[in-house]
Parts: C-alpha cells; structure tokens; sequence
C-alpha cells in the first residue's frame, strides 16, 4: 500500500514491454489496466469510510502487444475505506 491506501503493485520487467493486470473485487477477474512501468498504483475508488474489501490481482507480461509467458500467483490485498 501507499499513502492513501491504494495498492501498489511491482513486475520485474526484464526485456518485455509491459504487463496486463488483472482485478477480481468478486465478480471474477476481469481485464483491468496495462502497465509499461514496474510499478503501479491501483487508483480505484477506494470502499467507503468503515469497510474493509478484499481486491485480487494477476498479471501477465506482454511482448509485441501480445500476452506471453505464463499468469503471476494471485495477490490478495485487504483495502479499507478511509477518509
């Protein structure tokens, strides 16, 4: 997490362009954003004042705008709403 309460996610990049991250807030993981850095903030509104979420993760790595390679473990992250 950073300040603010938004995750932060972090891939190796090594020789690809980017990664596609995927995001399960309970309905099943569903395509999200594509990242070209290394780091990246899940700017998402965050829950209301009080409630605590669980938001899932995946990624894949992409070359030549295409997936490659092979899914990330998921990482569950605990949110809470805050002012």
């Amino acid at each position: 997490m950073i300040g603010g309460g938004h995750p932060q996610l972090h891939c190796t990049m090594g020789s690809y362009e980017g990664y596609e991250i995927w995001k399960d807030i309970g309905a099943g993981f569903m395509r999200y954003d594509v990242s070209s850095s290394p780091n990246y903030v899940d700017m998402a509104t965050l829950p209301a004042v009080g409630t605590n979420v669980i938001w899932n993760y995946k990624v894949i790595y992409r070359y030549k705008n295409l997936q490659i390679g092979n899914w990330s473990v998921i990482v569950s992250i605990a949110v809470s709403g805050s002012l």
